[in-house]
């Protein structure tokens, strides 16, 4: 349903399609505070300049 990608740093996100029913799957070894402070700072892979890295 929606491939793998990874919106921020080192969090990897892919919807799957089970039995027409959506489920996210996460894969990250980020810890809560990492999460969110890379979400609320910006410092995210969605919004870095190519061949930069946070």
């Amino acid at each position: 349903m929606l491939g793998p990608y990874e919106p921020i740093r080192d969090f990897r996100v892919e919807v799957i399609d089970n039995a027409g029913v959506p489920v996210e799957l996460i894969q990250n070894g980020l810890s809560d505070e990492e999460i969110w402070g890379r979400a609320r700072s910006g410092r995210q892979a969605l919004y870095e300049e190519p061949g930069r890295s946070s």
